[in-house]
């Protein structure tokens, strides 16, 4: 019997259905894949900013070939061709790396973001998807990610200046 105030025992609770379930879906899981862009100021790329990505790839096991791709709207920023890492090669808004067998890679690019008459007006991120494809055990298996920053668009900014037109010579402009 229970006295007055008094609440029954919780019933116990089995987590090790749940907990089994988070191990077996974290040892299907064959590699995970990860990037990341940085802007010189913490709010987002400006026009003509350089936006620096890092990509990072880890297996649970050495894959037999791993294939990633990385790719970025030409139309918004240009790849610097000099700053891919890992033998990484550029065409057409796309970077490849074929990295043969490997369990683990952090590759690295960066991008200048076009001027602000180029970049379409409709733009609000700066951004890059990447693509890995690991073959790992004979199963060819793919993955995405992406990273993006805020579009910081330029302010508007009108400035005067005097024309020949509205001072006469030698007047003075104050």
């Amino acid at each position: 019997l229970m006295g007055q105030g008094e609440r029954p025992p919780l019933p116990a609770r089995d987590w090790s259905a749940a907990q089994s379930f988070k191990t077996l879906a974290a040892s299907q899981e064959k590699f995970q894949l990860m990037v990341s862009a940085a802007a010189p100021q913490p709010e987002g790329a400006r026009p003509n900013d350089q936006v620096d990505y890092t990509i990072a790839f880890s297996a649970t096991q050495a894959a037999s070939s791993v294939e990633i791709t990385a790719t970025v709207p030409p139309e918004v920023q240009a790849v610097l061709p000099k700053t891919l890492s890992g033998g990484g090669k550029h065409k057409d808004g796309v970077i490849t790396w074929k990295l043969g067998g490997t369990q683990q890679a952090t590759l690295t690019f960066s991008t200048r973001v076009r001027g602000a008459g180029v970049v379409p007006p409709t733009t609000l991120f700066v951004s890059s998807l990447v693509r890995a494809v690991a073959v790992i055990s004979g199963e060819s298996t793919e993955k995405t990610a992406d990273a993006s920053l805020p579009y910081l668009k330029p302010q508007f900014a009108l400035s005067l200046s005097p024309s020949a037109e509205t001072v006469a010579p030698g007047e003075r402009l104050d």
